[in-house]
């Protein structure tokens, strides 16, 4: 079964490396930070690489490592341009890790309101004790100009390296993932082709100091967005302070020198 799971996921996972490299022609110009939850958009979008349950939507191999059920509520925003509220359920089972994920952001831009709904049910199960792999169905709509409906596959992959022991300075918990998403169009209208939410991520983060009840972690992202016609970077930094305490800050870059900063305050 383990080998099954594994190929099933190389396969799509090669399915949407090959949809993507048939995209890359369209060109666009917009960029919002759209993301699974407030935790990555004050990152500056930053975070495949994690084992934050509100990641997902994102990365559906996050939940590999968890022991019991549970689940969480969040809410960010800027005034009254930006909401996003977020939502999830998790549980391990005999085989994986069952999760549920839905997420509403709105923004109110100079030219028109968007707004979308995002949801996803997977699993994510451990292959190795380093590696984890996910797959989720998801279902993305989105209110602009036009109504886009958009269901779809996700599937992630994580792999953790050995890391510094001691404290101080030096290099904990590395992390490494990949993921991707590609949805079809329900709506025929053509110009709204290019409003699906795909895309395929690569990222690492790691905690380059660690001292007691505090440390400090990295996370960059690179990215094919917007349907794959849109390559970002994303970068940030998280102050984390007993797992209770957070600041965080990042910025996101495409290759429209377009240049977006974001940061944020968490409790857990």
């Amino acid at each position: 079964m383990k080998k099954l799971f594994t190929t099933y996921f190389i396969l799509i996972f090669i399915l949407l490396l090959g949809i993507s490299s048939k995209t890359m022609a369209n060109k666009r110009t917009d960029l919002y930070n759209y993301s699974s939850s407030a935790k990555t958009n004050a990152h500056g979008g930053a975070g495949i690489a994690s084992y934050y349950n509100s990641m997902f939507l994102l990365n559906p191999s996050v939940l590999a490592y968890i022991e019991r059920t549970g689940g969480g509520l969040s809410y960010g925003g800027f005034q009254n341009f930006y909401h996003n509220i977020n939502g999830y359920y998790f549980a391990p089972t005999s085989y994986w890790n069952f999760g549920f994920q839905c997420n509403y952001q709105y923004f109110d831009t100079k030219s028109n309101i968007v707004s979308f709904f995002q949801s996803a049910v997977g699993g994510s199960k451990e292959i190795t004790p380093r590696m984890a792999i996910g797959s989720a169905f998801n279902f993305v709509y989105i209110n602009s100009d036009v109504h886009s409906f958009n269901p779809g596959i996700s599937l992630g992959l994580t792999y953790r390296f050995n890391g510094s022991r001691n404290s101080g300075f030096g290099f904990f918990n590395p992390l490494i993932s990949t993921s991707g998403r590609y949805g079809f169009q329900l709506d025929s209208d053509p110009h709204n082709s290019d409003l699906g939410y795909n895309y395929i991520t690569t990222g690492y983060a790691f905690s380059f100091f660690k001292e007691n009840l505090w440390q400090l972690r990295f996370y960059n992202d690179f990215s094919l967005q917007d349907s794959f016609n849109l390559f970002t970077i994303s970068a940030g930094l998280e102050y984390n302070y007993n797992k209770k305490y957070f600041l965080r800050g990042g910025a996101k870059y495409h290759i429209h020198s377009k240049l977006l900063y974001s940061s944020g305050l968490g409790y857990n």
